[in-house]
């Protein structure tokens, strides 16, 4: 029977040969020194032919899932990934094999079998349930998932790793709202920093023209400052906002309480967005705040109360009958919304002149608002809650029926009734109390 030779085998008995030959060749001419290095070279040559072909492992994809929220007792976000790894190379047989997820998560030897971790050329191996932690002090952060060979070397080791961003959206730099707005228009931030102060961490005042976000995640708040009252939003961040086109400015955790825009932007004819981001350098986590939006404070008439608070409570038209108010053209833009809160009994009518071109109050904005959705008024121990609103004025019972309710909390020690409203804070009264009804 012939027994068939395999090629590299046969390669090697061919190059033994030629050494054989070679040997005797020199050994007689005495040339020992060549014959030696030659011999070497021979051999050595024959070795890295033949060598095994170093392994190619590669994380293909990491998927994750959320497994536990921060505790009081364990205040870290737990998460549980599934990794996808190939080899691209050589086979790999009963080797020592590293995965973690960072420098600062824990390294685990994975293994298939008795004596290590063993991959062939071009199959894939899956690990399932590979935990790993995110400090619960922080949003987010990105996490390198790596995958060593211990004792040997990885042919191509770029692709050892693959990159995970993890974002939780509840903001840590908790309680972010408008302390003071200083003469030369700077906004004087205030929320809590103690989490970042024990650590040195870099702060970051992000600010832009726009955002994304929707209605629902509008929270309105106010700042009476400067004898002027400003309204505002807090808006619950995202991870598309953290990575959209908002400019960032490197600051101190000092100076970012307190904003410097280019202009003041409740003077302006466009919001602005602003929010602050904490960054840990020896991690890379960050925390960041929820957003303010800082919208324009525009005054409102009297004639544009009528119309918006008719369309944005979405009244019925009712304007039938002739106009009581002298100063009202019946063919003005605004008469049918006039006439329709006349005709439902919510102005007063004490005069016979509306007075369409003048600022509307915010006591009388609040009146109209809370008479319509017909809110119960109630006066609670401690009264009165606000310094400027005392029993003898007619708005008294609807300003503190209002701190009586959760709609107050808004509000400053001073409501200021007499000054002008705006059409946020008009937005605001009617998406309260339309909630009840």
């Amino acid at each position: 029977m012939k027994t068939k030779i395999g090629i590299p085998k046969l390669f090697i008995i061919i190059a033994l040969i030629s050494v054989i030959a070679i040997s005797i060749f020199y050994f007689s001419k005495g040339s020992f020194k060549v014959l030696e290095t030659s011999l070497l070279a021979i051999l050595q040559n024959i070795a890295e032919e033949n060598a095994p072909e170093p392994p190619d492992l590669s994380i293909e994809s990491v998927s994750v899932k959320k497994v536990n929220n921060p505790t009081d007792s364990f205040n870290f976000y737990k998460y549980s990934a599934t990794v996808i790894i190939h080899n691209y190379g050589g086979h790999l047989i009963d080797e020592r094999v590293l995965l973690h997820g960072g420098d600062d998560q824990k390294h685990v030897l994975i293994s298939n079998t008795e004596d290590g971790f063993t991959l062939m050329r071009d199959q894939t191996y899956i690990v399932r349930n590979f935990e790993f932690v995110l400090d619960g002090r922080y949003n987010g952060g990105t996490f390198p998932f790596e995958v060593e060979v211990v004792d040997k070397s990885d042919y191509y080791e770029d692709n050892n790793t693959y990159v995970v961003d993890i974002f939780e959206s509840d903001a840590k730099v908790e309680s972010i709202a408008i302390e003071e707005i200083l003469n030369d228009g700077t906004i004087v931030l205030d929320f809590n920093s103690i989490p970042f102060s024990i650590w040195k961490h870099e702060f970051e005042i992000y600010s832009s023209d726009d955002a994304y976000y929707s209605k629902d995640d509008l929270r309105y708040d106010e700042i009476y400052t400067q004898d002027e009252v400003y309204g505002y939003y807090r808006i619950k961040n995202s991870l598309r906002n953290v990575q959209s086109y908002f400019d960032s400015k490197a600051t101190t955790e000092l100076e970012s309480h307190f904003v410097d825009l280019d202009e003041n932007p409740f003077f302006t004819e466009k919001n602005k967005f602003v929010f602050v981001k904490a960054t840990n350098p020896e991690t890379g986590y960050y925390a960041i705040s929820n957003i303010l939006l800082l919208p324009p404070q525009t005054p409102i008439t009297r004639a544009e109360f009528a119309e918006i608070f008719t369309e944005k409570a979405d009244i019925d038209a009712y304007d039938n009958g002739v106009s009581y108010f002298e100063d009202v053209d019946e063919g003005a833009d605004y008469s049918a919304a006039v006439q329709t809160l006349f005709n439902l009994g919510l102005l007063n009518t004490n005069s016979s002149f509306y007075e369409p071109d003048s600022e509307m109050h915010r006591a009388e904005a609040l009146r109209i608002v809370m008479d319509y959705y017909d809110a119960d008024l109630q006066i609670v121990p401690g009264a009165p809650h606000f310094e400027d609103v005392d029993e003898g004025k007619y708005i008294y019972p609807y300003v503190e029926s209002l701190f009586a309710g959760s709609k107050g909390t808004v509000f400053d020690e001073y409501f200021n009734p007499d000054n002008p409203a705006t059409e946020n804070y008009l937005n605001y009264l009617i998406d309260e109390y339309s909630e009840n009804n």
